[in-house]
C-alpha cells in the first residue's frame, strides 16, 4: 500500500470517530433542552394553531386546484395539472 492510500484510510476512520462522538455528545446536550423548548413554545397553543392553520390553506389550495382541473377552458386545466404536480 502506498503512503496516500495509508493517510486517507487513517484519515477516514479519524472522522468516522470524530462524527460517532461528536453526535452523541449533541444528542445528550439537546435531548432536554429541545424537549423543553418545544414545550414552552406549545405552552400556549402557537405550534398547534399554525399546524392547524397550515392543514386549512393546504385544503384550500387542494380545492382550488380541483376547481382547476374541473374547468372548461383548457389553459385553466394545463395550469391545473401543472400546480398538482408541483405541490402536491
Amino acid at each position: 500500500m502506498s503512503i496516500n492510500k495509508i493517510e486517507n484510510k487513517m484519515l477516514k476512520e479519524i472522522n468516522q470517530i470524530d462524527e460517532g462522538l461528536a453526535s452523541k455528545i449533541l444528542k445528550v446536550l439537546a435531548r432536554g433542552t429541545v424537549k423543553r423548548a418545544f414545550q414552552s413554545m406549545n405552552a400556549d397553543g402557537e405550534i398547534d394553531a399554525l399546524a392547524d392553520s397550515m392543514r386549512y390553506h393546504q385544503s384550500e389550495i387542494d380545492k382550488s386546484i380541483e376547481r382547476l382541473l374541473a374547468s372548461d377552458d383548457p389553459k385553466l386545466v394545463k395550469v391545473g395539472k401543472k400546480l398538482k404536480n408541483e405541490l402536491l
